[in-house]
């Protein structure tokens, strides 16, 4: 699975993703810019701790951008990114029916 660049992402999760992408070069690199940027942004402190509890350097799994395997759209973690272009399994074959996705093909009733 691919990254994604924070820009890709809107809103809140843009700023967690940058936050993240920050503290994790910190790690590597040393310094402490994603501190500086989440002291001025104080309720997003919990991002950049979190970061640097892990200091492993890789990306992390759960606070930075990660494209869809199947389309390429950016979600925050990889979870979401691997849920984007996934089949509801609680949906009927009727609902996929009414949202225009014609999922995989229905076995035959003979």
């Amino acid at each position: 699975m691919k990254t994604a660049h924070y820009s890709t992402l809107t809103g809140e999760n843009q700023k967690i993703a940058r936050l993240a992408g920050l503290a994790r070069l910190d790690t590597i690199h040393g310094g402490a810019n994603a501190l500086v940027l989440a002291k001025k942004t104080p309720d997003l402190k919990w991002v950049v701790s979190q970061i640097y509890s892990q200091s492993t350097g890789r990306h992390s799994t759960t606070l930075e951008a990660w494209e869809c395997p199947e389309c390429g759209n950016a979600h925050l973690g990889q979870d979401a990114a691997f849920q984007c272009c996934q089949p509801n399994p609680d949906e009927s074959w009727e609902d996929m029916a009414m949202n225009g996705d014609s999922g995989p093909s229905q076995p035959s009733q003979d």
